[in-house]
């Protein structure tokens, strides 16, 4: 199935993230039927093999038990707190669906917060571990400063300009995150 839309937007309160997009490119190869779109994200998740998304001018809207999840990162800084900075001028993610993950191949993200790129695991389903690996080619001076006192917490230091951000998490206990 292919998409393409202007002024898209998507809510699910199951989903944990909502967004809207001046424009979205949405490329789904899987079993969908019409049953599909009655089920729930992670319903529909199961009926996804491969996705692939581009989309420009938007906003992200986390749920709440989305921003607990971030409880850390949004604690320390009240830049990432406000989800009125969550804005993007370009975003492209292609993903898999699997039994107990959410397997992201790639993504690319030009947005205040940062531009990057990167693949990352996101649990599902009984899955618990997360995995997340960026290239950051820029990211918002407020928001570098506000979580360094973090970083240095955990025995990092985020460098200046251009780095490498490797995360993971297990669900339980301190997250393991790395700069380079």
């Amino acid at each position: 199935i292919l998409v393409d839309a202007s002024n898209a937007s998507f809510t699910d309160p199951n989903a944990g993230m909502g967004f809207s997009s001046e424009t979205l490119q949405l490329d789904v190869t899987g079993k969908l039927t019409a049953a599909s779109l009655q089920k729930d994200f992670d319903g529909l998740l199961d009926d996804l093999a491969y996705v692939d998304i581009a989309a420009t001018s938007g906003n992200l809207v986390p749920d709440a038990q989305t921003m607990d999840q971030l409880g850390m990162f949004a604690a320390v800084s009240p830049w990432i707190a406000d989800t009125e900075n969550w804005s993007f001028e370009s975003a492209t993610v292609q993903a898999r669906s699997l039994d107990d993950e959410l397997a992201i191949d790639t993504f690319t993200l030009d947005a205040p917060l940062m531009e990057a790129s990167g693949n990352a695991s996101l649990p599902r389903g009984e899955g618990t571990d997360t995995a997340i690996s960026l290239e950051v080619a820029d990211l918002n001076s407020q928001v570098r400063s506000e979580l360094a006192p973090l970083a240095q917490y955990m025995g990092q230091t985020i460098p200046e300009g251009a780095f490498s951000f490797d995360f993971s998490w297990q669900g339980t206990g301190i997250p393991q995150l790395s700069f380079d």
